[in-house]
């Protein structure tokens, strides 16, 4: 082994003492030392700066108290020494004054810590997801977070590291990046303690599974619902309850030069094909899947298609019209469809229609009447069918009797034909006497033979205007 004699050393057998066991002198006086740990009184320019510390008095890693133990210094591993506090790093052991921590709200997204003294720093920039933080709590030196989802106390952050010092070296802000709270300090700078909050923003509040369907409708979720696995989010949910999915409709189809009523045996198209322009609109258009096969597409009343694949609103877009619709009867048809598909794959549809009427002669003549006579009658109804209870008026000019010729293709006319009085006094009380004429057949201005039951009146009248009534009873 070495002997430390040569090399300078003070060779001690034993241990140091004092004279005896009632001498209360202390035998090593750490601050001639050259490690360890030691205290001074002085501030911490006083000890930590200049030659108070004595080069050949000092060590890497070696720990000064000063002001009496308020603060500790550790020397850093530098060479050289600048022999001022760039030397020494503070350590902090939790507890302090001043500036410490002392509590802490959060509400909206935003952190507000409290200290010592009253000042606060707002840390803002949390993210509101699935869960989150609703509030915050010092107990000693942690932080306790409480979230929304998982309770109180779901996560602690301890802030000795932080809380400590005196007024001299305090947190004077913070700020969220990422994950990670940063905490600056006054003496030493930004990003002088990271804390990482990552834990607080995990977990996802598990999905609505309940393959039962619902009994009534709520919301935007419709009676019949289910939500088998793997169900949906609180996210999804809440969508589907607050907002519900409003489909699409058609508010208006047209086409140009279209009639909405025609007489029996009149086209609508002649002289097909030709071409038409088309116009159409949606409601909720955010929902309508447009510009796909079937999705807008417009057909005739033979099926065939016109358009297809359009925009969701279309304005005078010209299309082949090649089928020429007529109807040799009274009534209605569907001329065209515009079909739709919305955004959830369900159809939607608009027709256009138009019907096809007779004429009903009436008014004031002589004993007999020919078609011609019957056609240039005062009045006439463009109808699909009769209309009771009514008060008609025509002009009579001398002596006339009121003659009614109604077609026989109407809907109704079976009930007028064999009512006890098919025509009424204008108050629809008294029945006025007459009788069922011969049919009169005539050609329409279509060129369709129309054949028509005609009822005259039995005695002539003065008054004018005249008023009566129709009757099925």
């Amino acid at each position: 082994m070495a002997d430390y004699g040569p090399l300078g050393g003070v060779k001690i057998a034993g241990f140091i003492s004092p004279g005896d066991t009632g001498d209360p002198y202390a035998v090593i006086d750490t601050q001639l030392g050259i490690d360890g740990l030691r205290n001074y009184s002085g501030t911490t320019t006083e000890v930590l700066s200049g030659d108070t510390i004595t080069e050949l008095r000092r060590r890497a890693g070696m720990i000064v108290g000063v002001e009496g133990g308020d603060r500790y210094f550790k020397l850093k591993d530098k060479n050289p020494w600048d022999f001022d506090l760039s030397d020494w790093e503070e350590i902090n052991f939790g507890g302090g004054s001043g500036s410490a921590i002392t509590g802490g709200t959060y509400s909206a997204g935003t952190l507000t810590l409290v200290n010592g003294s009253g000042d606060t720093i707002n840390i803002s920039g949390f993210t509101i997801e699935d869960s989150y933080t609703d509030g915050v709590t010092l107990v000693g030196n942690v932080l306790q977070f409480d979230n929304n989802v998982f309770g109180p106390n779901f996560y602690n952050v301890d802030l000795s590291a932080i809380s400590g010092g005196t007024a001299d070296s305090f947190t004077d802000a913070a700020t969220l990046v990422g994950t990670t709270l940063q905490f600056d300090n006054n003496l030493y700078g930004a990003n002088f303690y990271n804390v990482d909050l990552s834990p607080l923003s995990g977990g996802t509040i598990p999905n609505y599974i309940n393959s039962a369907a619902t009994p009534t409708t709520i919301g935007g979720i419709t009676a019949g619902s289910s939500f088998p696995t793997p169900g949906k989010t609180m996210q999804e949910m809440w969508d589907d309850l607050l907002y519900p999915y409003i489909p699409p409709t058609f508010n208006s189809f047209t086409r140009s030069s279209l009639l909405t009523s025609y007489e029996i045996g009149e086209e609508t198209t002649a002289g097909v094909p030709v071409s038409r322009d088309f116009s159409w609109s949606t409601t909720q258009p955010a929902n309508v899947d447009d510009l796909i096969p079937n999705s807008i597409k417009i057909t005739d009343s033979a099926g065939s298609t016109i358009l297809d694949s359009q925009a969701k609103a279309g304005t005078s877009v010209p299309g082949t019209v090649t089928v020429s619709d007529v109807r040799t009867s009274v009534g209605s048809k569907t001329l065209y469809t515009v079909n739709g598909l919305n955004t959830q794959g369900a159809s939607f549809s608009r027709n256009i229609s138009a019907t096809w009427k007779s004429y009903v002669y009436y008014g004031m003549g002589g004993t007999t009447l020919s078609g011609v006579q019957m056609v240039a009658l005062s009045n006439n109804q463009f109808v699909t069918s009769l209309g009771f209870g009514s008060v008609l008026t025509v002009a009579n000019s001398g002596s006339n009797y009121l003659w009614v010729c109604v077609p026989d293709i109407l809907t109704n006319v079976g009930s007028w034909t064999s009512a006890g009085a098919p025509i009424t006094d204008f108050a629809g009380v008294t029945p006025i006497p007459g009788s069922f004429q011969t049919d009169i057949s005539i050609t329409n201005s279509q060129g369709l033979p129309v054949n028509y039951k005609v009822w005259r009146q039995t005695f002539a009248q003065t008054s004018n205007p005249y008023k009566f009534q129709l009757n099925n009873v």
